[in-house]
């Protein structure tokens, strides 16, 4: 299955800490194999639905969850290594 993935993607995400070869299937179900869309990392967030809500100074005190989750940003969440809290 990895032997496939990498003819798709061209690299190896398994080879991702954390990534497992199910994480790579939901990515490449919901995104494909061409992410040019996103014309930068912070598009690609933004799509994910993880980029914060600053439309008030409020939200540093009150943090409001996310209006909507998709499948792979949670799963993205729960597969890559939690930064140094």
């Amino acid at each position: 299955m990895r032997h496939h993935l990498f003819d798709k993607f061209g690299v190896d995400l398994t080879a991702v800490e954390g990534v497992s070869i199910q994480a790579v299937l939901a990515f490449l179900g919901e995104v494909g194999t061409d992410v040019s869309k996103f014309a930068a990392a912070e598009h690609f967030v933004s799509w994910l639905g993880r980029c914060p809500d600053n439309r008030s100074p409020l939200f540093l005190l009150f943090p409001f969850p996310p209006l909507f989750s998709s499948p792979i940003s949670d799963l993205l969440s729960n597969a890559l290594p939690k930064a140094n809290s």
